[in-house]
């Protein structure tokens, strides 16, 4: 039977200062008579991603009662309950704890401020508590890689290609609003043009055709007077011999 993990943060004195004490060998195992628990000494990870921090125990006792937890910066426990990492722990199964005597921890969504040194603690039932040295957890803002930058000069392409389309599509239906308008306005000015010669044109030839009346409507042929007349008659006469014609009566 596994005993739950430990909980809260109060620890005793002597125990932190044995923590304190362990933290400067730079070792990543611990042990307590016959009791070692190990972790390594440094692990990394990026905002927003997973890690795990590995930790497991060696013993040549035959309990199988057991227990163990993490604590950060000797102090902060880290568990579900803890307001710190609500909702972002996962913890080694009990099988696994006795079994594999794995003591492993999952830390999810990582922040920047969980960044610092997380100790693995394991208690078995007969033997005295025993802690690996603490793993130096370093959280890191996820990086920019190639691809990405790749991708985001290809955004930058796009929108630039985007952009001068529109601006070509403004240019081009400018000028083609512009040129109807130009078309419409010089046929519009033939038209008028073309109505204003013909009605001149049927002005001008219907006043011709007028005038043309009026002219013939005045015109008077001339007539020779009568004396006149009578004295070609007379004339006419006296050069063929004939005697002289009776005059005209009027």
């Amino acid at each position: 039977m596994i005993n739950a993990p430990l909980e809260g943060g109060d620890f005793p004195k002597d125990l932190k200062k044995a923590m304190n004490e362990q933290l400067g060998t730079g070792l990543g195992i611990s042990q307590a008579q016959d009791l070692v628990v190990s972790q390594p000494s440094s692990a990394q990870g990026t905002e927003g991603s997973s890690v795990t921090l590995y930790c497991s125990y060696n013993t040549t006792a035959k309990s199988n009662v057991g227990s163990y937890q993490w604590v950060k910066d000797l102090d902060l426990a880290v568990k579900n309950s803890t307001p710190q990492f609500t909702g972002r722990v996962n913890c080694t199964s009990d099988q696994h704890f006795v079994l594999d005597r794995r003591a492993d921890l999952v830390i999810r969504d990582l922040r920047h401020y969980d960044s610092g040194i997380y100790r693995c603690m394991v208690n078995i039932h007969g033997l005295q508590e025993a802690s690996g040295n603490g793993t130096q957890l370093q959280v890191v803002k996820a990086a920019t890689g190639p691809g990405d930058v790749q991708l985001g000069d290809n955004m930058v392409l796009v929108w630039l290609f985007l952009r001068g389309l529109l601006y070509t599509l403004g240019i081009a239906t400018v000028a083609l609003l512009t040129h109807l308008h130009y078309r419409k306005t010089i046929s519009q000015e033939v038209q008028k043009r073309q109505s204003n010669y013909i009605e001149n044109e049927y002005r001008t030839a219907t006043g011709d055709y007028i005038s043309d009346l009026l002219s013939n409507s005045r015109i008077k042929k001339p007539q020779l007077s009568t004396p006149k007349l009578q004295t070609r008659r007379e004339i006419a006469h006296s050069m063929s011999g004939a005697p002289p014609p009776l005059p005209l009566k009027i």
